[in-house]
């Protein structure tokens, strides 16, 4: 029996879901915790592939020319995100590559200061991040060494770009390339009030100019793709995946694995999720209430999911950058023009089509506070900004969804002049990347001195390079120092030196880690 296009999908995604977290499993539990936690997550993944039975088609031969483009777009996108060194990256980068490159080089589970090379900290410490989405390809690279693991990392990020988008396309049950340019260039008009506060030519040249202070939402996926895409990719594709609604078997292991991917993103889908279980379990009118509710109760909803949890909620909870929340002080008028260009306009615009659709007010309500939240001191923002991805991306959804359904109107041409001036932001975002790239091709010393006196004295480059009359040998375009975290300047590092060695997961959970027992 021929298998079909959409199965292998959905292999593909589960694969790719599961896949970083069983290689965590592995390497940073005590051996037979891992092993249970590999049979748990196959037979999760079996139960969840098997209670799949709604599978939609897609006409290959039909949409072949759209394919093709779509992979194209998607491959230059990629290619320009930084992921790999093979373009321009943004200077988070540097954390990034530090932390991929330690991932490579050092024994799982990582530990900072290892080689006793880190002056701010005396003792190794077990470093707590979202390290998942670097595991496979860190893994490559301990078998062929750096470069194959940097071309295996852009290879993963396409691959998980193009199954997000897959399942866009099987949400709206439509193959459009409309969708790919909402995908990846929908955004707010954010931006519009940066050129009114800044000098135009400082916008279109830095790569973030914030005139809001902390109030910092998300913004399109590029500008995700192009900064975090170590805590974005695989959470958006999980996202994609439950509200094409595949089972409901798997619903709850699911959404789990998103967790230790990006725990901001699994808190702000965390109402949408309620909503369809609501709706499902006791809103809808079919059946007894015991019918309803069965079909959650599976192995992969109930052990899948409560083992994946524990294991990244103990992990996490280890990290000095847990910090509790507050709220934070935001003039009024200047929270009021944030909410209207980030999301108040097109909300408005898209009401009558979701009027009675509860996501629609649940983007709108965690949109309206998270705003006024913070997190921490280090950053601030770091809470909405990070929450918000995943609201901001079922805005998008919604968005596109509207363009595509509902016929042409004033309403409509409005929104797509809204789209199109949203736009701007993600295409500077990209061209800035394509430019600087040929330039340090083509000019390197040029390209890096703009781009080392561009950036601020906090900025890595400096503290990394501070030696001026050097600057001119480093190659601030496409990294060419040691990635390292031994080395990188991490903001967090200065807090390891507080983080407790006795917690729960050190004792009991981590491979070589200290046993209380004994």
């Amino acid at each position: 029996m021929k298998t079909s296009l959409d199965k292998l999908m959905i292999h593909a995604a589960w694969v790719y879901i599961i896949l970083p977290f069983m290689l965590f499993c592995i390497g940073w539990l005590k051996l037979y915790y891992s092993l249970a936690m590999v049979a748990i997550l196959v037979l999760s993944y079996i139960l969840s592939i098997k209670s799949v039975t709604n599978y939609y088609e897609i006409n290959l031969k039909k949409h072949s020319r759209k394919i093709v483009l779509a992979l194209s777009a998607i491959i230059v996108l990629v290619i320009f995100s930084g992921i790999g060194e093979y373009s321009y990256q943004v200077e988070d980068h540097q954390f990034r590559n530090g932390v991929f490159h330690d991932l490579v080089t050092h024994h799982w589970p990582l530990r900072m200061n290892e080689r006793g090379n880190l002056p701010t900290i005396h003792q190794p410490v077990l470093y707590i991040y979202y390290i998942e989405y670097w595991l496979p390809a860190a893994l490559i690279g301990k078998l062929f060494g750096w470069a194959i693991a940097n071309f295996f990392l852009w290879l993963w990020t396409v691959l998980g770009t193009t199954l997000t988008f897959y399942f866009l396309c099987r949400y709206f049950k439509i193959f459009s390339l409309k969708a790919l340019l909402m995908f990846f260039f929908f955004n707010t008009i954010y931006i519009l009030v940066s050129f009114l506060k800044y000098p135009i030519i400082s916008v279109i040249t830095s790569d973030y100019t914030i005139w809001s202070g902390q109030m910092v939402l998300a913004g399109s996926n590029i500008d995700s793709l192009y900064w975090i895409y170590n805590q974005t990719v695989t959470p958006l594709l999980i996202i994609a995946m439950l509200l094409n609604n595949l089972s409901r078997q798997s619903i709850g292991f699911l959404y789990a694995l998103c967790y230790l991917h990006g725990p901001f993103t699994f808190i702000g889908f965390f109402p949408f999720l309620c909503i369809m279980l609501v709706n499902d379990i006791f809103l809808a009118k079919d059946g007894t209430f015991a019918d309803r509710i069965r079909p959650y109760l599976t192995f992969q909803n109930l052990i899948g999911s409560v083992s994946v949890m524990i294991i990244g909620y103990f992990y996490l909870s280890g990290s000095p950058a847990v910090q509790s929340l507050y709220i934070g002080k935001i003039s009024l008028i200047r929270y009021c023009i944030f909410i209207m260009v980030e999301f108040g306009i097109i909300s408005m615009l898209i009401f009558n089509k979701y009027k009675k659709d509860p996501f629609y007010y649940a983007v709108v309500i965690m949109l309206l506070i998270l705003p006024v939240i913070g997190m921490g001191t280090i950053q601030p923002f770091t809470f909405c900004a990070r929450v918000s991805i995943a609201p901001m991306f079922v805005l998008m959804i919604m968005v596109t969804k509207y363009l595509l359904e509902e016929r042409f109107s004033p309403t409509k041409r409005i929104i797509i002049a809204y789209v199109v001036l949203s736009a701007i932001d993600p295409v500077l975002q990209v061209s800035r990347s394509v430019a600087f790239t040929i330039g340090h091709y083509i000019n390197p010393v040029a390209t890096n001195t703009y781009l080392y006196n561009r950036a601020g004295e906090w900025s890595n480059w400096k503290k990394l390079v501070p030696d001026r009359s050097k600057w001119k040998e480093a190659n601030f375009n496409i990294l060419n120092i040691p990635e390292t975290t031994d080395t990188t300047i991490n903001p967090f590092l200065s807090a390891l030196e507080k983080q407790s060695d006795n917690s729960f997961f050190n004792h009991y959970l981590l491979k070589n880690g200290t046993d209380k027992r004994k």
